[in-house]
């Protein structure tokens, strides 16, 4: 989480906004459109991906997390629905 954070106090300092995309886990449910969307953040030049809000219980939500990292070198940002999404693998 050190880097992100280093990040985002940078950017505020310098006044730079950046831009996060929330992926819903439910995506990880169908791959296709995860990879699509992943990929549509990234064309868009995200700087960060948000993944939670969803209903999603651990496996599916760490699935998910894992699917996101393999697709984009952007941070990946836990924003948990509940406290059962969590994830080793987010940033």
């Amino acid at each position: 989480m050190g880097h992100v954070l280093h990040s985002l106090e940078t950017a505020r300092r310098e006044g730079r906004k950046l831009l996060a995309v929330l992926i819903d886990p439910d995506f990880g449910q169908d791959g296709e459109r995860l990879d699509r969307t992943v990929q549509n953040a990234c064309m868009a030049q995200a700087d960060l991906i948000f993944v939670g809000g969803s209903l999603l219980t651990t496996a599916a939500f760490d699935l998910c997390v894992q699917r996101v990292k393999a697709l984009s070198s952007k941070p990946v940002v836990l924003f948990p629905g509940s406290p059962a999404q969590l994830s080793r693998h987010a940033d």
